[in-house]
């Protein structure tokens, strides 16, 4: 491998910058991890509670609030939410620095399903069955 290259303007390269590199810790796919907000519970009204929502979010662009991260774990066929705290990642998996351990199955899916859908105590089907893709090769067609 050549690493003496001159480089000239105009010329382009692609690079990948390790900044940060740690062993031995827990991680889950980054897809795994979303964000929610604090539930508000009450018999209030959809007009009250569209107020309040946009009050609240305000509120927190002004004083620079995050919502919690979180994953979801399987127990006994239901998903569980866990606050997790999060560390470095990279276009894959990100670090759990809290909220989970080795031992659990973390549910993965769609941005939809998980960002949108689950629900604490949701009811889920559990999948470990990887998916085989055909390939063709040239001979095939």
């Amino acid at each position: 491998m050549n690493n003496e290259v001159d480089l000239r303007p105009g010329m382009s390269c692609t690079v990948d910058i390790e900044v940060e590199k740690r062993n031995d810790v827990v991680s889950v796919p980054i897809q795994s991890v979303t964000t929610r907000e604090e539930n508000r519970e009450g018999g209030i009204s959809k007009e009250a509670e569209n107020e309040n929502m946009k009050r609240e979010s305000e509120e927190r662009l002004n004083k620079k609030i995050k919502p919690k991260e979180v994953i979801f774990v399987i127990d006994n066929k239901e998903a569980r939410k866990h606050d997790v705290k999060t560390g470095i990642s990279d276009d894959s998996y990100i670090e759990i620095l809290e909220g989970a351990q080795v031992d659990q199955e973390v549910i993965k899916g769609s941005f939809k399903a998980i960002n949108k859908e689950l629900e604490d105590s949701s009811l889920v089907k559990v999948d470990n069955e990887i998916k085989k893709k055909k390939f063709k090769s040239g001979d095939d067609e």
